[in-house]
């Protein structure tokens, strides 16, 4: 058994789904091979000058605001991570005796067995490549150049809707993907997509590790009801925020990274406001819950609607417990839709930025309701949620515990993650 670096351990961010799967995904792994180091969000965020001669004379600009952004103003302009991922990794190894971070990332990396990249859904071949998944490249590269063996984990894989795939990204993925130990994505259409990208190592696919937490050892069973207001308070603990005690049934609403993608945050607030009005018809109460920083716009439609609002600092465990709970869950969130069918709510599948709404349909089978996600682009939309949670209602206790079984199922192969990370468990792909 060997020690092994998480890269991507996101917990260090307010978006729920960061914190979740990755508190998940840590405790699969701590229990199989002992994590010894991490590698946050807010470290893979982070910009760093590549030139060391840029550095110092950043750090000979003082203290002041004016010398912070033009120290921050050097390192995007120089910004170590690039689109070329091997010159980014030399940059690295020949500055980190000058860098306390380049340091840092390597020796943490030296000081494992294996080193862990948690995917999550960066490989997105959209126009524009994302700096998270050059950084997630730029690991594998550094444990391949460190002789480390080297893991692409709980990862999605997919295309940009409506844009016409970044073949330069697609493979230059497919190149350092090839290089290391073993890649798992973490739902069927993002296999696909590995297949047809033609990846020369071991891949797997099995459900998000979210879902292993479905047999309640990470979090509690609890009704949200039970406790306290003030115990469900987020910090900053402000009077406004989270006073209601969830002791009459609630369908609960969050947003979709489809907004943030397009900027479309007018389209998104005649849709909110829209499926509030049908809720209170159907005589249940709405709660916006903003699951992400991008859904941060609800707060103020909340305060105009006169709806509760239970905001993205919210404890996680507490947001579980709410999500787990409401009557039917309206959303474009990946992981706060499994957060929410781990406590059998039916959720009404919204589209993202991606595949992932859809993959994640495939996995739940005939158990996640209606004939597929819903577009905000339509006209008839806000009808169509209605419809949905109203069929979600109607199934009642007996419908909620086939989500819940169906959840424990694919909670039973996401805590086979870690056989495909230890060489003793065999090889392949998997199509669970």
């Amino acid at each position: 058994m060997k020690n092994a670096l998480l890269v991507c351990d996101n917990r260090d961010v307010p978006n729920w789904g960061c914190r979740a799967t990755s508190l998940a995904l840590h405790a699969l792994l701590d229990r199989r091979f002992g994590v010894s180091g991490r590698v946050g969000r807010l470290e893979v965020l982070r910009k760093e000058a590549a030139s060391a001669l840029v550095r110092r004379a950043g750090a000979l600009m003082g203290g002041s605001g004016l010398a912070q952004a033009l120290r921050n103003s050097l390192a995007v302009r120089d910004d170590y991570v690039t689109g070329d991922i091997e010159a980014s990794a030399r940059t690295v190894l020949r500055e980190r005796h000058d860098n306390p971070f380049f340091e840092s990332l390597v020796s943490r990396m030296e000081a494992v067995g294996l080193v862990v990249v948690n995917g999550e859904g960066s490989m997105v071949f959209k126009p524009a490549e994302r700096r998270d998944l050059r950084f997630q490249l730029l690991c594998l590269e550094l444990a391949r150049q460190l002789g480390k063996p080297a893991f692409y984990v709980n990862a999605m894989i997919s295309d940009f809707p409506g844009a016409a795939r970044n073949y330069a990204t697609w493979e230059k993925c497919r190149d350092h993907l090839s290089r290391c130990t073993g890649v798992q994505v973490r739902d069927r259409m993002s296999f696909g997509l590995l297949e047809e990208m033609d990846v020369t190592t071991r891949i797997s696919v099995l459900p998000d590790a979210l879902f292993s937490t479905a047999d309640g050892t990470l979090f509690p069973s609890f009704h949200p009801a039970d406790m306290p207001p003030q115990m469900l308070a987020p910090y900053p603990e402000q009077p406004d925020r989270l006073g209601w005690r969830f002791d009459q049934p609630y369908v609960c609403v969050s947003g979709s990274s489809y907004f943030r993608s397009r900027r479309r945050y007018a389209e998104a607030r005649d849709f909110m406001l829209g499926v509030v009005g049908r809720i209170r018809d159907a005589g249940l109460i709405p709660v916006f819950v903003a699951t992400c920083t991008g859904d941060a716009f609800l707060e103020p439609l909340a305060r105009e609607a006169g709806v509760c609002f239970v905001p993205v600092e919210t404890n996680i465990f507490v947001g579980a417990a709410i999500l787990g709970n409401a009557a039917a869950f309206v959303s474009g969130r990946y992981h706060p839709t499994i957060l929410a069918t781990l406590g059998g709510t039916p959720c009404v599948f919204m589209e993202s930025n991606s595949h992932k709404m859809a993959s994640l349909r495939l996995w739940l089978e005939d158990e996640a309701g209606g004939e597929g996600e819903l577009s905000y682009r339509d006209p008839d939309v806000i009808e169509a949620v209605e419809a949905q949670v109203l069929a979600a209602l109607s199934g009642g206790r007996g419908r909620r515990e086939r989500l819940r079984q169906r959840a424990r199922t694919l909670g039973l192969l996401a805590a086979t993650i870690p056989d495909q990370i230890d060489p003793r468990h065999g090889s392949g792909s998997l199509a669970a």
